[in-house]
């Protein structure tokens, strides 16, 4: 019941197609090619000597032209983001080090990096790897988890820490970013 009006949705100058036909096949599109449905956003660590598929001048025409493989990515954050969002059935995800033109005379963090808080606000969700340090953390850790049999239902009831969010969360690597504390203003 919610009489907000929403606009026209925000798209980035550029997504990466994770359902070209080909399983292992990706492509950078602009936004112009985006066909209708949401996109994915993800939040990651580039850590200190990143060597992960990047977009530049110089290899602009092949990503979005022929596209690239999962395997070039060379990036455990990227590959399990990929696997999430099409998990979710999403056909985009948007990932900065591939959206934005990082090198060479097309280098364009300055015209789009002031896009950042439309390009989180407006994404179906945000994938976040929280806990690495680099790309090859990956998203998903190994944690126990105590549960107790549950009284009245069929399954467990799981047991957190009080103290989680303080604790695990805000102490993770992701947390040194300051994308991380953008946020969605409603008039």
């Amino acid at each position: 019941h919610c009489n907000y009006k929403k606009g026209k949705p925000y798209v980035p100058k550029r997504l990466v197609d994770i359902d070209t036909g080909a399983s292992d096949r990706l492509r950078v599109i602009g936004k112009e090619e985006k066909e209708e449905g949401p996109y994915v956003t993800l939040s990651h660590s580039w850590g200190r000597n990143p060597n992960f598929l990047t977009l530049t001048t110089k290899d602009k025409d092949r990503l979005m032209k022929q596209g690239f493989s999962i395997t070039e990515l060379r990036n455990k954050n990227f590959e399990q983001a990929i696997e999430i969002a099409r998990h979710l059935k999403v056909k985009y995800i948007w990932i900065d080090s591939l959206c934005i033109c990082q090198a060479g005379r097309d280098k364009d963090f300055r015209e789009e990096g002031q896009y950042m808080h439309l390009v989180y606000q407006n994404s179906f969700c945000n994938i976040v790897a929280a806990d690495s340090k680099d790309g090859q953390g990956g998203l998903f850790r190994n944690r126990s988890i105590e549960t107790l049999p549950g009284t009245d239902t069929k399954g467990s009831w799981v047991v957190l820490d009080k103290e989680l969010w303080a604790k695990q969360l805000l102490q993770s690597p992701i947390y040194t970013r300051g994308w991380v504390f953008q946020g969605k203003l409603i008039d």
